[in-house]
């Protein structure tokens, strides 16, 4: 991998399986499904097409899945809310600007790690704190892997399992930090 000053250059690196003891929690068991999807899906050297996605039809990933356009770093539309992060955060913000949905000091990060994911095929983890409509925060365990558009464009595609619940009336509201990040090398080789 190229040498650059991006933010996120000093974040640690693990394999998938190396994951849990890193950062002392169990991931859930959809992350891993995921990861063996994506892993299935690839036909070649690059990141697997976004539609062959959405043809397995997994309803245990699906539901928690944000695909994210990345390729400008002015704004990186929302292009499809899973329907368990919808009823979750209490809105759908397909057709948003990601961008917005972090706090300003955040954003260089994430459009840095959307860089590195699709250009050095690597996902990423973190644990997100997200502020409510009424203050709280929510902890979401996060998990996102470089996909191609049909037309070759990347996005990127990220699992969010939620912590804590919304209270009544409670909407999600921002992104206000991220904690115990890792780069994950993803497994290259081809399944067969």
């Amino acid at each position: 991998m190229e040498s650059t000053s991006e933010p996120h250059d000093t974040i640690p690196t693990t394999s998938f399986d190396a994951l849990s003891r890193d950062i002392g929690r169990v991931l859930p068991g959809p992350f891993r499904r995921h990861l063996e999807l994506w892993q299935k899906l690839r036909r070649d050297r690059g990141a697997p097409c976004l539609s062959d996605l959405f043809a397995a039809s997994d309803p245990v990933i699906q539901p928690w899945l944000v695909v994210i356009d990345t390729e400008q770093e002015d704004t990186q539309a929302i292009r499809l809310v899973g329907t368990g992060i919808a009823d979750f955060f209490g809105f759908d913000a397909t057709g948003y600007d990601f961008l917005q949905t972090v706090t300003p000091d955040l954003r260089k990060i994430f459009v840095a790690a959307h860089r590195r994911m699709t250009r050095d095929l690597v996902g990423k983890f973190h644990l997100a704190v997200c502020s409510t409509s009424t203050g709280r925060e929510l902890e979401v365990l996060a998990f996102a892997m470089p996909y191609a558009r049909t037309d070759g464009r990347p996005c990127a595609v990220w699992m969010l399992i939620p912590g804590t619940g919304l209270q009544y009336g409670e909407t999600g509201s921002q992104v206000r930090a991220i904690l115990e990040q890792r780069w994950v090398q993803l497994p290259l080789a081809a399944a067969h």
